[in-house]
This record gives C-alpha cells, sequence and structure tokens, in this order.
C-alpha cells in the first residue's frame, strides 16, 4: 500500500515501511498483555453447561462447592520440545508431530512467533484452584506409539481422577497451512474427530467416574469437531485457537471473573451434512497436496447454516450459538426504512444475576419477489456490555447494499422496493425471533 501510495508516507521517505518496522521488537506490555487476554476471553463460546456448573467460583445459580480437581490431556500444557515456535516437533525419526497446548494452527505464519511468556492453561488453573484452597492434579503426556502416532496416556488418567469433585478435559485437533503433513496430517482436516484419541480418553474416564463427579471439556481446535460424549458431561467450552493468553483467559471463565460472550460463526454439524457439491475427494485425502472444494451453481447461496435449514438437517449448535452466565430480555422493537438502510432499534436488559455482554442479531426475510433466496439471512449484530438490571437501547443499521440481491438478469445488485422485509432480533440462527417485526421495502 505505501509502494502504491495508498497511505501516505508522514515518516518520510527513508522512514516508510518496511523501513521503520523492527521485527525483533519486543513488544510485551501490560497492555498489550490486556489486551490478548480480553480477545482470547471474549472469543470463548460456551457450549454446554449443565445445571449451571460453571462458572466453579462466584456461581449465585449454584451452590455446590469444589475443591479437588483433575486436569487432563496433554493441550492443558506447554510443548517440552521447543524445536519450533508453533510446537511441531521432530522425533528420532525425524516425523513431525505436535505437542503441547494449541496456540495457532501451523504453516508460514506461525513460524516465526515465539511464545517466550505463554501462560498455559494447567499453569492458569492450579494458580486459581490455590487461591481458592484447593488442589489440582494432571495428567498430561502423549504416548508415542510408534509409526508417527500419539496417543492420550488413558490409563495414567484414570490414576488421576480419584476423589477429584471436577475433572477438566483438554482435547485438541489442529490444522495448518497445506504444505506439509503433520503426523500424516494434512493442513485441511479430512475428519472432524480430535487428535491423540481424545475421545476414547474421554469416554475411558466417563467409564470409571462416580455419579457424583463432574466433568468440563475444553475444546482447542481450530472449528467444528465431532461430540460424541455431548450428553455424558456437564459443561463444554470452546476456546479455538486464542494465543499466549490462553491459561489466564481460560481461568477468567471458568471460575466466573467474565462471563462468556463468544459466538459460534457457524453451525456446528456433522461432516457429512454440509453442502452436497463439496469435492468429496477431501475424506479421503491421503498426500500433501490442495484441496479444493467446489461449491456449484445448484448450491447458489444455500452454504452453512442456510443449507441445514433449507434442507431440515439436523445440527448440534446453529449459527451464532453461544451461551452466558446470564439473562436478557428483549423489547420494544422499532424499524424505519429509508433511502441510507434500515435502522433497527430494541432495547436489551440484563435480567440475570452476572454482569454480562449480551451479543444481538438481526435476520432478515426478504420480500416475496425475490425468488429461491434463503428463508432468513444475517444481516448485522451489537455487542454490549450490561450489568445486572441495566439495560440499553441497541442500534443496528443495515446498509443498502445488505438489503439487496444479486440479479442474474441486471448483472448487478438490486435493492427490492416492493412487498416487506420480515425483521428478526435473537441471539442465534435457531432462537432468531426474540423480536420481530415487518419494514415495507418502498422508502
Amino acid at each position: 500500500m505505501f509502494k502504491l501510495n495508498q497511505i501516505p508516507d508522514t515518516y518520510g521517505e527513508n522512514k516508510a515501511y518496511p523501513n521503520w518496522v523492527n521485527l525483533q521488537k519486543n513488544t510485551i506490555s501490560e497492555k498489550t498483555l490486556s489486551v490478548q487476554r480480553k480477545a482470547a476471553r471474549e472469543s470463548f463460546v460456551l457450549l454446554k453447561n449443565k445445571d449451571n456448573i460453571l462458572p466453579l467460583a462466584n456461581n449465585k445459580k449454584n451452590t455446590a462447592s469444589y475443591s479437588c480437581y483433575a486436569v487432563i490431556g496433554n493441550s492443558a500444557v506447554k510443548t517440552s520440545c521447543n524445536t519450533i515456535s508453533n510446537n511441531i516437533c521432530y522425533n528420532s525419526n525425524n516425523n513431525r508431530y505436535y505437542e503441547g497446548h494449541l496456540y495457532i494452527g501451523w504453516g508460514s505464519g506461525a513460524t516465526d512467533i515465539n511464545y517466550d511468556y505463554v501462560i498455559e492453561p494447567l499453569e492458569a488453573i492450579k494458580t486459581k484452584v490455590e487461591e481458592l484452597g484447593g488442589t489440582v492434579e494432571s495428567s498430561t503426556t502423549l504416548l508415542d506409539k510408534g509409526s508417527n502416532v500419539w496417543e492420550e496416556d488413558i490409563d495414567t488418567a484414570k490414576t488421576k481422577i480419584t476423589g477429584k469433585d471436577v475433572i477438566i478435559f483438554f482435547i485438541m485437533a489442529n490444522s495448518g497451512e497445506d504444505t506439509g503433513a503433520v503426523e500424516q496430517t494434512p493442513g485441511d482436516r479430512t475428519t472432524f474427530d480430535v487428535w491423540y484419541k481424545g475421545n476414547d480418553l474421554i469416554d475411558g474416564i466417563i467409564s470409571v467416574k462416580t455419579n457424583t463427579q463432574k466433568i468440563i471439556v475444553i475444546i482447542n481446535s481450530p472449528a467444528v469437531i465431532n461430540l460424541p460424549w455431548i450428553d455424558s458431561v456437564d459443561a463444554i467450552l470452546f476456546i479455538g485457537m486464542p494465543g499466549a493468553q490462553n491459561g489466564n483467559a481460560i481461568v477468567d471463565i471458568l471460575f466466573g471473573d467474565y462471563s462468556p460472550s463468544g459466538h459460534l460463526p457457524y453451525v456446528w454439524g456433522d461432516i457429512d451434512d454440509y453442502s452436497d457439491s463439496i469435492d468429496g475427494s477431501y475424506k479421503e485425502f491421503t498426500s500433501v497436496n490442495y484441496i479444493t472444494a467446489n461449491y456449484t451453481y445448484y448450491d447458489n447461496l444455500f452454504v452453512g447454516q442456510r443449507w441445514f435449514d433449507k434442507n431440515n438437517l439436523d445440527y448440534t449448535f446453529p449459527f451464532g450459538y453461544g451461551l452466558s452466565y446470564s439473562e436478557f430480555s428483549f423489547s420494544d422493537l422499532k424499524l424505519k426504512m429509508s433511502k441510507d438502510g434500515l435502522s433497527v432499534k430494541f432495547n436489551v436488559k440484563n435480567i440475570g444475576d452476572y454482569k454480562a455482554s449480551v451479543v444481538a442479531f438481526v435476520f432478515l426475510t426478504f420480500p416475496d419477489e425475490v425468488k429461491n433466496y434463503p428463508v432468513r439471512v444475517f444481516k448485522g449484530f451489537e455487542k454490549k456490555e450490561l450489568n445486572i438490571n441495566s439495560s440499553s437501547e441497541i442500534e443496528i443499521i443495515i446498509v443498502p447494499h445488505d438489503l439487496s440481491y444479486y440479479s442474474v438478469k441486471k448483472n448487478d445488485f438490486v435493492r427490492p422496493k416492493k412487498g416487506s422485509f420480515k425483521v428478526y432480533v435473537g441471539t442465534d440462527a435457531k432462537n432468531y425471533n426474540k423480536l420481530e417485526g415487518e419494514v415495507k421495502a418502498k422508502y
């Protein structure tokens, strides 16, 4: 952009990018650590919270007391090999494998990142639990099974849960740039299974745990995974790949210093239920090549949640899903259409027991003149932090382009002027109609 004079060179010709960028500069400061921790914390998505087991402290809905914890799974700790900065290691046979907590995927964008100040989850959980007067035991070792295969140590894990109130699992699935396989696995995932037989690890513990022991699963992965044990665990927290302050951010949510506010940016389903037109060869992928997903004309706009809705397919969690420790009420929907777009105003009140952030979504159903269109389309959202019993008016503006559809006949985007838009305000693609109204398309 500097070369094309798209950014003014206010530093003078000799100081322009890249000359004034110090790639070796230490950027660690209280401010950057705080921002990293906040970004990680706010990205976490709470997928399940049976009987309000979470938060583990500061819990205003569940009076259960927990003092003895077991932390299970290799992705709860930092790597021990340190041969490369993104945790990809080499064994004695020079096979690449991954070890430790997943901060970032592999590839050229990760190679030069040095995590020399990471806060691993186990370390952060131990610090917090000890502050609360409790104890933590752990099992985080990977077993080298040969032939470039590693597995979680299920037998040791079983010995660590005896007498524990809460068992916290860390499971992971990795992905990265598709220029080289890791553990014979390409960067584009070929399965929704977790690595290292993580599901077997959870099933093994479930088979021996007592009825009073609680299980929390923390998913450290790029996106969707299979959840065969979903009905047998008490809470699920999806953390993605949230960087170096991950451990502190996890503690912030687990122990109730903050309420979770992340929401899924995709529908969470089974691998075979996504669009039929995706090239099925990715499921048989065995060599290191690039994978092509071919969306055909017949998919049209029907990908993701729209595909599931059109075909009445089941899914585990809808687009936009995410639980909070608090509860919110919606009221007073006001709609105003103009040449500048659609104004969607409404009130949200925090009616729960925790200070928390609400994320409100706006979905539209287009006028009848727009044929072969998704039944609802996501068009805007707003995030607002609210104190207990406080309320706020939220306004979301849907700009003219987002009120338009693409006309193949006119080879351009067209904004409807006949009929009406149906407007929905909700919290995800399934709970889309906390509020609903209708507004004429004409402006």
